[in-house]
């Protein structure tokens, strides 16, 4: 069921291929996509948020071909998702960070580490 569940969020996430070419838009939709299921989120994970994460994160790879990168751009990838993903978990639920200025920051990072370039992430 949280299998699932998780699948319903990254089908409702619009933005999820956007994490390179849009970064902006993939940091402010994930929140949107978080939130459209929350209170089902809540009831299956609302002991162990760490294992939604963990399941999120392999969804949103898959969503970027990782299975065609190479080992390079698979460590980069992982850093890239894995990374937003612990940040606005931690700054933004837990710690209430400005969204502009988390958004903001993440979006430049993730634009820097890009592991294929701007055009073919998702290819």
């Amino acid at each position: 069921m949280e299998q699932e569940v998780v699948e319903q969020v990254v089908e409702g996430f619009a933005a999820k291929n956007e994490i390179f070419q849009n970064p902006t838009l993939f940091l402010r939709e994930l929140p949107k996509a978080l939130n459209a299921n929350r209170e089902l989120l809540y009831l299956l994970f609302h002991d162990n948020f760490d294992k939604l994460f963990i399941i999120l994160e392999k969804k949103l790879k898959n969503c970027c071909g990782l299975k065609e990168r190479t080992e390079e751009e698979d460590i980069l990838l992982t850093f890239a998702i894995g990374g937003t993903l612990h940040t606005m978990r931690l700054l933004k639920y837990e710690r209430n960070c400005d969204d502009e200025v988390l958004i903001g920051k993440l979006a430049e990072l993730l634009e820097k580490i890009n592991p294929v370039g701007k055009d073919t992430i998702n290819e």
